[in-house]
């Protein structure tokens, strides 16, 4: 008995230590990077960069970050902290002042994607003139001095000022904010404070399935799209006419592009939006798809076939289905909804001629029956988010053209894109808002884990 009672106080002394000893020892330390190996201590000696060694050391801890999502890391940041230790997780904002590359050592290409390493200098505070080392692996091409980005990493090395508490940080993912923006659209999305970091990623996938990488970019331009509605015209620049054509031949130079298209709407869903993050982003619980078709004039695409199907390719003329959505709809197509008592109908055929201005996404591809038919393969189109819409309900589309655009349309079973989304955080699926009625195919808008 008096053996188990001296082993129990111990114990309990032993416990004691360690409450007064760890909060000292992982204070400064980001759990989950902790518990992948990145201790203070081996977080203190990787800065300054002073060799190969050091290089190798930044360049794991920042893939690491990049492993992880936002959030995991985000729980540990330290807001109110005035002097930060190597291993704080801390956010920082400014302007680039300048930018070194650092190479990464050829022994690690074989195991990491990371090809090159960024050194920023950022300004953070004008009127102490305070700078801050970042350094990060993904910075966008076009980014140069004078550009805004902002972010959070692990600090690397503390600062005794207590209005800028870090000195040099090792950052995940940034957002970058141009000074200078290269387009309208560009501009227009900059001002509404979207973060246009992953335009190249989203230019670099057209014709190809929607993935979480899209996610962030869609959701933070489909609200923007919406403020931008709310805007006087007066102070809205015009959109960039185009035509569907212009889209499926050299879509990437059109990436989140202002523009102004004119289509045929054809149908109209209520898509569910479940995680709370995204509803915060939005303002809402749902947003709207509305297919349309296109005019492509007397230009013929081609769609070829699945490789080694065998089959024969697909051959679209006269129109082409066109993926539009927004946050809102616009006030004739509401009245339209409420004339048939579908207000509340989370599917809705509506045919009516539109002229609208919107951002083009991107090019996205998705499997249909019609394709199915030529061997498989999938189809792509346009990918549009819209600001505004009128309606051109007067003018009278070509009958053969109404006639070719339906027969293909119900073909092809292209009209509902937008059934399901994949979280990109939590990993969690929206539930499935309908499957489509009246003999038409639902096809579904995922953003995978």
């Amino acid at each position: 008995m008096n053996t188990t009672s001296n082993q129990c106080k111990v114990l309990v002394l032993i416990l004691f230590l360690l409450s007064i000893a760890l909060p000292s020892m992982i204070r400064a330390e980001s759990e989950i990077l902790s518990l992948a190996g990145f201790d203070k201590s081996r977080i203190e000696a990787m800065f300054p960069i002073q060799n190969e060694d050091s290089i190798s050391e930044i360049v794991k801890l920042v893939d690491r970050m990049n492993r992880l999502q936002p959030e995991t890391l985000k729980k540990d940041l330290k807001q109110e902290s005035t002097k930060l230790e190597p291993g704080d997780i801390t956010s920082f904002d400014g302007r680039i002042e300048k930018v070194q590359r650092i190479p990464i050592p050829a022994k690690l290409a074989e195991f990491i994607e990371i090809r090159e390493l960024k050194q920023l200098t950022l300004a953070v505070s004008e009127v102490e003139r305070e700078s801050v080392i970042v350094i990060v692996a993904d910075l966008a091409k076009d980014a140069q001095a004078g550009d805004r980005v902002s972010g959070f990493g692990v600090t690397l090395q503390g600062n005794a000022s207590e209005d800028v508490p870090v000195s040099a940080i090792a950052a995940a993912r940034i957002q970058w904010f141009p000074a200078a923006p290269t387009s309208v659209g560009w501009k227009l999305l900059a001002d509404q404070d979207v973060n246009l970091a992953d335009i190249a990623g989203v230019a670099s996938r057209n014709r190809q399935p929607l993935t979480s990488a899209d996610t962030e970019l869609f959701y933070a331009m489909l609200a923007a799209s919406d403020e931008l509605r709310r805007k006087p015209n007066s102070d809205v620049p015009a959109p960039m006419p185009i035509e569907p054509v212009d889209l499926l031949k050299d879509p990437k130079p059109y990436t989140c592009q202002w523009i102004r298209m004119n289509a045929e709407v054809v149908q109209l869903t209520r898509i569910a939006v479940n995680e709370p993050h995204r509803q915060n982003q939005l303002g809402s619980d749902h947003y709207f798809q509305i297919d349309a078709m296109g005019d492509l004039g007397k230009v013929k695409v081609k769609i070829d076939p699945a490789e080694g199907s065998g089959g024969e390719p697909a051959i679209f003329q006269n129109r082409y289905p066109i993926s539009i959505v927004c946050k809102t709809l616009p006030e004739f197509l509401q009245n339209k909804l409420a004339e048939r008592g579908e207000t509340d109908a989370i599917v809705a055929d509506v045919v009516v001629l539109v002229e609208v201005d919107a951002f083009f996404f991107r090019l996205w591809s998705y499997p249909t029956e019609y394709m199915r038919q030529f061997g498989g393969g999938d189809q792509f189109g346009p990918l549009l988010i819209a600001s505004d819409m009128k309606s051109l309900e007067g003018i009278e589309p070509v009958p053969e053209s109404r006639w070719i655009g339906w027969a293909a349309g119900i073909a092809m079973g292209i009209f509902i894109f937008g059934m399901a989304l994949w979280s990109f955080f939590n990993g969690q699926r929206d539930r499935e808002v309908q499957k489509q009625r009246k003999q038409r195919e639902a096809d579904q808008i995922e953003f995978p884990q």
